[in-house]
């Protein structure tokens, strides 16, 4: 009994270790604050995408004051950027994320 569950745990945590490496790269979390919209320009996004880049932007700066300014932790402030990161994928497509995603590892000042 004790082996088949030292099995289970095992194939339990391999496979949740194999879904986590499969996930696309996401940016510094810092990049979503620090994008321009001359950034966003430059990768050639709509009107309305944009428009959603930039209305993310503003949600996430009022969400992670509120997070910091009630105390909360660091853990807390990393789901919230985790949030806004995700939503940012769905606005700007897997295409132009990536493009972001590739932006925001080059740039030349982080932070």
């Amino acid at each position: 009994m004790r082996t088949t569950i030292m099995i289970l745990t095992m194939l339990l945590v391999s496979g949740l270790h194999a879904q986590t490496d499969s996930l696309p790269p996401m940016p510094d979390p810092q990049c979503l604050m620090a994008t321009e919209e001359e950034t966003w320009l430059a990768l050639d996004l709509t009107s309305e995408q944009l428009q959603g880049a930039k209305a993310l932007q503003t949600a996430c700066a009022t969400d992670c004051s509120t997070v910091k300014g009630a105390g909360e932790d660091a853990v807390a402030l990393q789901g919230v950027m985790d949030k806004y990161l995700t939503e940012m994928r769905e606005v700007l497509g897997e295409e132009k994320f990536q493009r972001w995603v590739e932006w925001c590892d080059r740039r030349p000042a982080k932070g």
